[in-house]
């Protein structure tokens, strides 16, 4: 934010009449009340790495679970070739009975 009487006061001493040097200045402090200043930037940006740092959190345990659902899925279809291959194995050796 600015000094409003100090700009008012510059425009005045340049020759514009005071109801329209202030009309200017208050055009320009109604502009800059849409402008994004850095302390707005840099909560923007806070608030945007918490929630990057929240997803990443999401998104490693999500990478675990799979992981483990993954293994199990492994193991289960590991057991299955075991049990078929015994199966097999006991039909070639030793014949059905």
């Amino acid at each position: 934010m600015f000094d409003t009487d100090y700009f008012i006061q510059r425009i005045v001493e340049s020759g514009t009449p005071e109801n329209q040097a202030r009309a200017i200045v208050r055009s320009i402090v109604d502009a800059q009340d849409d402008l994004a200043n850095k302390r707005d930037l840099k909560e923007a940006m806070n608030e945007l790495k918490a929630e990057i740092k929240l997803d990443m959190a999401d998104i490693k345990h999500d990478i675990a679970l799979n992981e483990k659902t993954t293994s199990l899925k492994f193991t289960g279809l590991y057991l299955l070739i075991f049990a078929i291959a015994s199966g097999v194995a006991k039909l070639v050796f030793w014949g059905s009975t």
